[in-house]
C-alpha cells in the first residue's frame, strides 16, 4: 500500500528544542497509536511517530473506527494529556468522536515549543455511495448507536458532512439536502410524523421528524408511501455513512 493510501491524514507541526518539523501522516492501519518512539515507526505499521518531546507519552493516544456509530474515535492512553479542539481528554476519559479539521495538540500545552499540533482530516472524494445508501446508513447508525428512531434531515445531513467533506461546500450542501428530503418523503421504511408539542420542543418548530419503522428501506419505488412537502426543512440536513476500509480504502 502506498504512502498516500489510507483511512485517514494527520497534518501539522512539532517543535522541539526549538526546531519545528512539518509532518504529515497517512493512516492505513487499526488501531492506529500515536507517540514519540520514532523508532518504532520501522518495525510497528500501526505506529504514528507525532513529537520528540517528553511530555508526548511513548503511548499517548490511539484511534479506533467505532463501526455501530459509524465514527473514528481517539483515546487517551498516557499519562499526558491530549487537547481536542481545545478541550482537555485525559487517560480514563470516555473516548472522543474524531471529525474532519478536528484539532489536536499533544505536549506541552502552554509553551510554542515541545509540543505536537496536527488536524484529523478525512478523504474528500465524492463517495461511492448512493445519497439513498448513505441515509440508510446513517439511519441505522442512529438506530445501533442508541439513539432513537425519530430523524430529521438535518440530523442526517450533519452526520454525512462530518464524515465525507465532499458535501461541505455550499452547492453540494443544496444538492444533499434536497436529495435527502425527497428519499425519506418516499421511502415507506420513514414514517413522517405529526406535529406535536413535544416534537416542536425537541427538534423545533420548523423541523419535520420522521420515524424509522424498519425493514431495509432499499425498496423505495414511486409507489410508496408519498408524504408532504418539506419546505420547513429548506437549508438542513444530516450526515453519516459507514467508514469500513474498503470504503475509505483508495482515497488519500
Amino acid at each position: 500500500m502506498s504512502q498516500n493510501v489510507g483511512y485517514f491524514q494527520l497534518q501539522g507541526k512539532f517543535s522541539h528544542l526549538g526546531a519545528t518539523h512539518d509532518f504529515t501522516r497517512c493512516i492505513s492501519q487499526l488501531p492506529a497509536t500515536l507517540g514519540r518512539a520514532s523508532n518504532r515507526t520501522a518495525v510497528d505499521s500501526g505506529y504514528v511517530h507525532v513529537g520528540d518531546c517528553k511530555s508526548i507519552s511513548k503511548n499517548n493516544a490511539t484511534i479506533t473506527f467505532d463501526g455501530k456509530r459509524g465514527v473514528f474515535l481517539l483515546h487517551v492512553l498516557g499519562k499526558n494529556r491530549v487537547l481536542i479542539n481545545g478541550k482537555t481528554v485525559e487517560n480514563g476519559s470516555e473516548p472522543v468522536p474524531l471529525y474532519n479539521k478536528t484539532a489536536v495538540r499533544m505536549g506541552n500545552a502552554t509553551s510554542s515549543d515541545n509540543n505536537s499540533k496536527f488536524y484529523f482530516l478525512l478523504p474528500l472524494d465524492k463517495p461511492k455511495e448512493t445519497t439513498s445508501e448513505l441515509c440508510l446508513e446513517v439511519t441505522q447508525e442512529y438506530v445501533r448507536a442508541g439513539q432513537g428512531e425519530e430523524l430529521t434531515v438535518r440530523m442526517i445531513t450533519e452526520q454525512i458532512h462530518r464524515k465525507y467533506p465532499f458535501f461541505a461546500a455550499d452547492d453540494q450542501q443544496k444538492i444533499l439536502t434536497r436529495k435527502i428530503s425527497g428519499f425519506l418523503n418516499r421511502n415507506p421504511a420513514f414514517d413522517r410524523q405529526q406535529q406535536t408539542d413535544e416534537l416542536n420542543a425537541k427538534y423545533g418548530k420548523k423541523l419535520v421528524v420522521y420515524k424509522w419503522v424498519g425493514g431495509d428501506g432499499r425498496n423505495h419505488t414511486s409507489a410508496g408511501k408519498k408524504r408532504g412537502a418539506t419546505s420547513g426543512e429548506s437549508g438542513s440536513g444530516e450526515s453519516s455513512t459507514k467508514r469500513a476500509k474498503t470504503g475509505i480504502g483508495d482515497v488519500l
